[in-house]
């Protein structure tokens, strides 16, 4: 006999009022997801629903009610064997037991319980529906259009509206002036009345809104305390309620009225005052508005505040009077904006159209490095009457000088930093950015004019192709520049182009490298000098014989450099990618230590033309059969950059000339206006500007000051260009020293000379290489001879110290100053690492 499972009626009762419950949500569903549905309708489409909804509910109720030896004991009694079963198993059988225990007719209580209130069911719904849908567009049209509308409003007519805050709070504070007692607090804190309020002693409303009103209130920021109320309190909230509430109908009367007219038809209601006014968006921005109300007003003065016009009419007639100043305002302004946009046409747009020369062929030479095109036109340079050389470094055009004048052909040099003059020379070697255009060559040959990209220096090459002077000019750079030139000369110029290949192989070796494997002929390419001195030291060190270079080494030094490892002296050389730029060196394989480089912003991955440019640099004919590289990082990806294609160069950099200050001081006498227009000029497509940021900084240190009041205009200007490392502050210094010492007409102050590490001989380099530029500018030879010759010592002492100390340049921790492997990828070393990160060992053993 089957024993009798306690509650059973319970839980039935309990499972069909949630079957009602779930059935009820589901017809409100249906109703809603469609319209004005029957009750047959949902009984046909929700028949499935309906069939399944009591037996899960029954079944869920069921298993959850009785524990499992409540279910294994009914079980037994109905003779079902148990004992074997699973927990799922147990729950299933007691279920299909039960499943049939007085079943609930979903189908029929619906059509009992619904038939008669189905349609007011319905319309209800309908109704709600409608309903919530005009309440999501009145959102939406309050979002859309009523909040920007009134955001504009209150934007355009601040002041208009502030007129109104100022009439409304001006009264009351006539009334406390006049008629308001003042407080003052002892050092107790308690109030004392002091008489009345003298108006004369209140300027401003701030100084008014300081005292006492009498009364007390919540402290700030907790509000626990009580505090004494101040006007300041006292006139905030006055200023909140009036915009928050009354002030509501002077924004609805100056609203668009084509605003309504939208909302009526979006909506299907008429637009009123009673709508616009419980828009809750529109307290929000009123709340902000008062604040700034209440800021304008605190600032005001009192007179002024007195004095507001106080009908609508006095209100309206000084907001058209301010009207009509603010359009006249407008016009000026605008007729200013385009005669300022007309005159920075007028002031840089003309300069930069190429000054092609008829009577002139141009010979390009193409080619990657290593590959012979510079030596083919200085051949032909040197057989011409008169020539011009123009590099890219001071290095590459001393080495012309030196070459030409050893073949016989007198030279001159001239560079920014120095002038070297030959009898007899029809001859120059010059950087490129010492270009003069109004003299006449038989031949020009610019060198490196793929720097015509360079976004500091690019122009010097674009004024040098576009207006060099001579029958022949001959343009070198690399493939990536070709087109780029051809439109820069014109489809109606002479042009020759000569494409050139590498004759030696160079050959990329797969095999890993380890600074132990350095043969003789290496060239090991590092991207920084701390690098590179770094690794030199540990190669001499290991007993190696090293040259290094690098960008900020003085010209004679890296010479010296260059020359002892050319004759043998040196066996290894170690150098930025300064090596890249037309320096001819004995390099049998060449080692990228790195496949990345900081460019002056940000630290990023080598580029196609860098890796060809550096690892072109090795194999040299009749000394090595080819030339090869290796690629101590990402080796796959670097030699596909090494066999890509070039990228070709699509823009080139524009910087202000000389004509260009001209017309600029047609118009206007500061400086400072003119970065500022530069900033602004729109340069034309296919070009950049230059960022002129150095020229900036340095007028900053000298703007309102009697430089500036003293030089003209070109010849400061002329003076911020002086390139030297502007941003060390001792040269900085200098700079100005000198500028302050010609105005004085006193001696030009000694430049900084200190020799006692590496890092000071170069700063002395720098310095008394700057202090040599205002020599040659102001024509003073005798002195420059004499800075020469010092200028010559400390390179001197710079190669002496890199030949005899760099052994000791090891890498080490910045924290504890403990050696460093040479690869080893941090700056700090492991210990010091684990002291800064006391938690990091428990960490790792989790």
């Amino acid at each position: 006999m089957a024993a009798e499972l306690q509650g059973i009626e319970k839980h039935h009762q309990k499972a069909i009022e949630s079957t009602k419950k779930q059935i009820h949500t589901n017809i409100l569903e249906f109703i809603e997801n469609n319209e004005t549905p029957t009750l047959d309708e949902y009984l046909q489409k929700r028949a499935l629903f309906l069939g399944k909804v009591w037996s899960d509910i029954w079944k869920q109720r069921l298993v959850s009610s009785y524990s499992r030896s409540e279910k294994m004991e009914y079980l037994r009694s109905m003779g079902i064997e148990v004992d074997e079963l699973s927990l799922n198993q147990l729950k299933k059988s007691f279920y299909q037991v039960l499943a049939h225990f007085e079943p609930f007719d979903a189908a029929e209580w619906v059509r009992d319980e619904y038939e008669e209130t189905w349609a007011l069911i319905t319309q209800n719904m309908q109704s709600s529906k409608k309903k919530q849908k005009q309440k999501q567009m009145k959102r939406s049209w309050n979002k859309q259009f009523l909040l920007p509308a009134v955001s504009r409003l209150l934007e355009e007519k601040y002041l208009y509206f502030y007129l109104y805050v100022r009439k409304y709070a001006g009264k009351r504070l006539e009334q406390h002036l006049n008629s308001g007692v003042r407080f003052t607090e002892d050092e107790s804190g308690t109030l004392h009345k002091a008489g009345t309020f003298h108006p004369e002693y209140y300027s401003m409303v701030a100084s008014f809104l300081t005292e006492f009103t009498g009364r007390t209130a919540p402290g700030y920021p907790d509000f626990d305390d009580w505090t004494h109320e101040t006007y300041w309190d006292a006139y905030y909230e006055l200023i909140l309620s009036y915009v928050t509430k009354d002030f509501k109908q002077v924004i609805f009367a100056e609203l668009p009225k084509e605003l309504g007219t939208l909302y009526e038809q979006q909506t299907g209601e008429e637009w009123s005052y009673g709508v616009f006014q419980k828009s809750k968006d529109i307290n929000f921005l009123l709340e902000d508005c008062a604040e700034s109300f209440f800021r304008e007003w605190e600032e005001d003065v009192v007179d002024s505040v007195l004095a507001t016009p106080q009908t609508s009419e006095e209100i309206n007639e000084a907001w058209k009077q301010f009207e009509q100043k603010r359009r006249e305002e407008k016009e000026r302004a605008e007729r200013e904006k385009a005669e300022r946009k007309n005159r920075i046409a007028y002031i840089f747009g003309e300069e930069y159209e190429p000054a092609r020369k008829v009577n002139t062929r141009y010979i390009l030479h193409f080619g990657d490095t290593n590959t012979g095109k510079t030596y083919t036109a200085l051949e032909r340079l040197k057989a011409c009457p008169s020539g011009l050389y123009l590099a890219p470094l001071r290095l590459l055009a001393l080495e012309v000088y030196e070459k030409l004048n050893k073949d016989g052909i007198p030279c001159d040099l001239k560079t920014g930093e120095e002038e070297k003059r030959t009898e007899g020379a029809a001859h120059a070697s010059s950087t490129v950015e010492m270009f003069q255009e109004n003299r006449h060559y038989d031949i020009v040959v610019i060198d490196e004019a793929q720097m015509i990209a360079d976004k500091e220096r690019g122009f010097s090459w674009f004024r040098s192709i576009t207006k060099a002077n001579a029958r022949e000019v001959h343009i070198i750079g690399s493939p990536n520049v070709k087109e780029l030139i051809l439109g820069l000369l014109g489809e109606e110029a002479d042009v020759e182009v000569r494409e050139y290949k590498r004759e030696l192989p160079l050959l990329v070796r797969k095999k890993s490298f380890r600074l132990k494997d350095v043969q003789k002929g290496d060239a090991l390419v590092a991207f920084s000098r701390k690098r590179v001195l770094e690794i030199a030291g540990n190669l001499e060190g290991d007993g190696h014989k090293v040259s290094v270079i690098y960008g900020n080494m003085p010209p004679e030094s890296r010479q010296r450099q260059m020359e002892n490892f050319n004759a043998g002296a040196t066996h290894i050389l170690v150098a930025t990618d300064a090596i890249g730029m037309g320096l001819n060196l004995p390099i049998k394989r060449i080692i990228l230590m790195s496949s990345q480089k900081f460019d002056g912003k940000r630290r990023r991955e080598l580029t196609t033309q860098e890796v060809k440019q550096i690892a072109g640099r090795a194999g040299r004919k009749g000394l090595y059969e080819q030339g090869e590289v290796v690629f101590m990082e990402n080796p796959k990806r670097m030699k596909r950059l090494l066999e890509g294609k070039d990228v070709p160069i699509q823009v080139f950099t524009v910087a202000p000339t000389r004509s260009v200050l001209e017309r600029f001081k047609r118009y206007y006498k500061d400086l400072g206006l003119f970065f500022e227009l530069w900033k602004e000029f729109q340069n034309p497509k296919g070009t950049k500007k230059a960022s002129l940021a150095q020229e900036e900084y340095l007028y900053s240190l000298v703007r309102g000051t009697a430089i500036e009041q003293r030089f003209s205009m070109e010849d400061l200007y002329s003076y911020l260009q002086i390139p030297f490392s502007a941003y060390e502050d001792i040269l900085a210094d200098q700079w100005k020293r000198v500028l302050m010492s010609l105005v004085n007409r006193t001696d030009m102050p000694d430049p900084f000379v200190q020799k006692e590490t590496l890092e000071e001989l170069e700063l002395s380099y720098k310095s008394v290489e700057l202090h040599l530029m205002f020599l040659y500018r102001l024509n003073k030879p005798t002195e420059a001879y004499y800075w020469e010759r010092v200028k010559k010592e400390i390179a001197d002492d710079i190669h002496y110290w890199l030949s005899h100390n760099i052994k000791a340049v090891v890498k080490k921790c910045r924290q504890c100053g403990r050696k460093l492997d040479w690869d080893y990828p941090y700056s700090i070393c492991q210990a010091c690492y684990e002291r800064g990160q006391p938690f990091q060992k428990y960490r790792n053993r989790r």
